[in-house]
This record gives C-alpha cells, structure tokens and sequence, in this order.
C-alpha cells in the first residue's frame, strides 16, 4: 500500500483490501483504487491537481539544469540543454481549442540521459528549478486543500484570494 500526501480514504469498494472480484485481465485488482486499498478524497484530488497544474511552465521558459516529470518513466530528468529545430527553422502555427492560434518555434529538449523530445516552444510541461520549487509548490497546494470543502470547492472566504485559479 502506498501513501500519499493529499488527503485520501480508504476505498469503499474494496474496503482497503485492493482485491475485488477476479477477472481474467487484472485478476482481483481493485478498479476504484488500482489495488492501493485507498484513494484520494475529492478535497485531495482538486489539490493534487492544483499542485500538478502550478508545476506546469511553458518549454521557452526551461533552461538548462531543470527539471522535467517524464510521465512515461514516472520520474524527474535533468535538461542539458533547449535548442531551436535545426530541421524545421520556420515558426508553426498551434491552434487551441477555443479557436485562437498563435505562432511558435519547434524546439528539441535534451535530457542529460541522452533522451530527448521534440515539441512547439509554446507547450507546457511539468518542471521545477530545484527541489525547493517543487516543495514550495506542493507545500502551496496543502493549504489551498486546507481551503476546500468536503466537496473539492473553494469556501466562499477564499474566493476572492484564488479567483482565476
């Protein structure tokens, strides 16, 4: 069983046991926990989401020696370094989904593991400078979950503070 940080209960479906019924493809696994035997309240789950959007920073703005969450490796790389596309030199147009757009610049993102993607400058990803960054983050979405009702809303004297958020 694994803990967390926000706060969770234990799952009602499998009373925090993560067996249910068997089935061929997960045998007893817990489909309302992922055989954890807890999961996070609705309060905890707003917060970890306002924790993992405050992480979110815009390619053009990481530089050499952040950090990047990799969700395919579900762990933090190391940049070495942002270049321009060498191979595609002209700017893109990325269009949004409430019909704006905008011009960007593909830029390649090199891991110091010797991974690397390529993406528009203007895409966001999960990263921090340093370890104190993300502890401030996360530190910042324990009280705003502090500042939620059972029901994952914000209580109306905090909704002046955290408007647009």
């Amino acid at each position: 069983m694994t803990a967390t940080i926000f706060e969770s209960e234990v799952c009602p479906r499998c009373g925090g046991s993560g067996h249910y019924s068997f089935n061929l493809v997960d045998g007893t696994k817990c489909y309302g926990c992922g055989g954890s035997g807890h999961r996070l309240t609705k309060r905890g789950a707003v917060a970890k989401q306002f924790y993992l959007d405050s992480l979110l920073k815009p390619l053009s703005e990481i530089k050499s020696g952040d950090k990047i969450f990799d969700t395919f490796y579900s762990k933090w790389l190391t940049v070495s370094h942002v270049e321009r596309d060498p191979f595609n030199p002209d700017p893109i147009t990325v269009r949004t989904e409430d019909g704006s757009s905008h011009q960007t610049y593909r830029v390649n993102l090199f891991y110091k593991n010797g991974r690397s993607i390529g993406t528009s400058e203007s895409a966001k990803e999960r990263s921090v400078s340093s370890e104190e960054e993300r502890i401030e983050k996360l530190n910042a979405a324990l009280d705003y979950q502090k500042k939620l009702t059972k029901t994952g809303k914000l209580m109306k004297k905090f909704q002046k503070k955290y408007a647009g958020i």
